[in-house]
């Protein structure tokens, strides 16, 4: 998905993917907690908390996630960085 150039195009697809609910594209899904867009950002952390079982699950509403944005963020980025990409290749 990162390489589809338009951020609402990749928004959309994000919204159609966590609405969807599987596994299989937590390799697709990951690296967007990277993006510059926030709301793309809470998109991916509420996808990977709701598919993984994992996380805080405040992390998935949009007023929780920006009362703990941060570390919302921060974990998942660590989680990605340092198991995800690893364990979930494309």
């Amino acid at each position: 998905m990162a390489m589809v150039k338009q951020p609402y195009v990749r928004l959309i697809a994000l919204q159609a993917l966590r609405l969807i609910g599987s596994g299989e594209s937590i390799a697709t899904v990951g690296p967007l907690v990277y993006e510059k867009d926030q709301f793309t950002q809470f998109q991916a952390v509420a996808f990977l908390t709701e598919v993984l079982k994992k996380g805080d699950p405040e992390c998935t509403t949009l007023p929780g996630y920006e009362k703990s944005a941060g570390r919302c963020l921060n974990d998942w980025r660590t989680w990605w960085t340092t198991v995800g990409r690893l364990k979930y290749k494309n």
